[in-house]
């Protein structure tokens, strides 16, 4: 890893990173249904109902998502069987 360099956001800069390299997707397949969102922040889940209780893997990935990468953009979808809609 001697070519790579790693630009993190909380370097003290009080910016948010340019391009769109810190926006991902998450699909969530066997939890109960969620319409596809933007997620900007980890408590955004609670508006919706999304509690540990009701999605415990959609909402442990979300959270460990925003722990890794805070001030990111995630896009996320759940369904209960795996269709072609998504």
């Amino acid at each position: 890893m001697n070519g790579i360099k790693f630009n993190r956001q909380g370097g003290g800069l009080g910016r948010a990173l340019p391009g769109e390299d810190h926006i991902s997707g998450l699909v969530v397949y066997g939890q109960e249904n969620v319409d596809k969102m933007v997620l900007i922040e980890p408590e955004g889940l609670t508006t919706i109902g999304v509690t540990p209780t009701t999605h415990p893997v959609l909402h442990y990935h979300v959270d460990e998502y925003f722990r890794i990468n805070p001030g990111s953009k995630l896009y996320l979808v759940s369904t209960l069987l795996m269709t072609d809609n998504l």
